[in-house]
């Protein structure tokens, strides 16, 4: 197993984010946005290491939305081996679009690592071979209605899909695309909230 690099923090309050980049992204793309709905968290920040298209990103693609799976499956679980390895406890995934993907994977994958995701403008890494179970999990899905790289229904079927798993599921609209706007940052801040107050 080999370590990521990465940025971190220790934590004010007892809960970490595991913070995952979008495309292009770096370990500290994401803080400004942690900063704003995770002030008294720590971070672990790591640093994708798929480099098969200009910019870093988690796993593979062949096209926009057409992910290499047993790519994405080996590297999502490299990253949670390494997690894992840490033990670090109240872990809730914080990502971003490729980052929203990994923290989806994970939760599929790794079911027990995560306490919670917050995925912003997240598709559908997968669909599990088997049913989950998912019924101490929460997720937040943060969908932009007018997105032009990730179709909502993405957003939409993975909400679905959580719940089926027994996850307990928010979903937010922004009325923006791909990007990210005021909205998201109140709701995700409202929700990383109750959730660290139990």
């Amino acid at each position: 197993m080999s370590a990521f690099e990465h940025f971190s923090r220790p934590s004010e309050n007892g809960w970490t984010v595991l913070s995952l980049h979008g495309t292009g992204g770096d370990e500290r793309q994401m803080l400004p946005i942690v900063e704003r709905v995770a002030p008294k968290w720590g971070v672990l920040s790591p640093r994708g290491k798929s480099t098969d298209e200009p910019g870093l990103r988690w796993f593979r693609r062949f096209a926009e939305g057409k992910f290499d799976l047993p790519d994405l499956k080996e590297k999502v679980g490299e990253l949670a081996d390494w997690v894992e390895s840490l033990e670090i406890p109240n872990l809730v995934a914080v990502g971003y679009s490729n980052g929203a993907s990994v923290a989806a994977a994970l939760m599929f994958l790794r079911p027990r690592l995560l306490r919670g995701a917050a995925m912003l403008r997240p598709s559908v890494p997968f669909i599990p071979e088997e049913r989950l179970c998912l019924g101490e999990a929460h997720a937040w899905l943060g969908g932009g209605r007018f997105d032009d790289i990730v179709d909502p229904h993405q957003t939409e079927q993975l909400g679905s899909m959580l719940l089926e798993y027994g996850a307990s599921v928010e979903v937010a609209w922004a009325e923006t695309g791909h990007g990210l706007d005021e909205s998201d940052m109140t709701s995700l801040s409202a929700w990383m909230a109750r959730l660290s107050a139990g």
